[in-house]
């Protein structure tokens, strides 16, 4: 995930229906799962929520105006992120920035000859903290930041 994982921590907003799109507890309500649910709650509620994008997106796409419904959509998800906004700037910080601006330096020190960074290098193993979690596109594994 190229920006610090944001789609997962709540970024992509769906294209439901506008009446699920009102406020964040009405959209977390068809949207979250939660993770201590048994797995026959957890795929229910994902079948579900999958089956109303396509209904929302099609209310986008066959509206009288599409592009004032567009704008209506594109309102109603902003105010629903938000209240997560900062959040998200600490972890792009944290995250895509700090290795962008990482890059960018070693890159400077290769072109200067310094090549110093390189006895740096290690290797790690990773586990996930959490197997099988719904994500936006399915399940996931998870691995700490």
């Amino acid at each position: 995930m190229r920006n610090s994982g944001l789609p997962e921590a709540g970024d992509a907003v769906l294209t439901l229906p506008p009446r699920y799109l009102a406020d964040p507890q009405t959209y977390a309500a068809v949207t979250a799962i939660p993770a201590d649910a048994p797995e026959a709650e957890q795929v229910r509620i994902a079948r579900a929520r999958r089956g109303l994008a396509p209904e929302g997106y099609r209310a986008l796409r066959e509206g009288p105006d599409i592009a004032a419904v567009l704008a209506a959509f594109h309102r109603a998800a902003a105010a629903l992120v938000r209240p997560r906004l900062a959040e998200w700037r600490e972890r792009r910080l944290r995250g895509a920035r700090a290795a962008a601006q990482a890059t960018a330096e070693q890159s400077d020190r290769l072109a200067d000859g310094d090549v110093s960074h390189l006895a740096e290098a290690v290797v790690r193993a990773e586990e996930p903290s959490a197997y099988g979690k719904f994500g936006r596109c399915g399940r996931l594994d998870v691995y700490r930041a």
